[in-house]
């Protein structure tokens, strides 16, 4: 995994990430969410949302 900043002032992109990479961080923010992070919790559903879109 490679972290690489973007273009715009503080992005940054992680790449390349395998399926169960993003099942681990999308599993690990929800997680956190539950625990009161709002934040993780808005990261865990939109790895979930993106994950329902692509084709495996």
């Amino acid at each position: 995994m490679k972290i690489v900043k973007l273009k715009q002032k503080n992005q940054f992109g992680l790449a390349p990430l395998s399926f169960s990479e993003i099942k681990t961080i999308k599993d690990a923010c929800k997680e956190y969410g539950k625990q009161g992070s709002s934040a993780a919790k808005e990261i865990a559903e939109k790895i979930e949302k993106s994950m329902g879109e692509i084709s495996i």
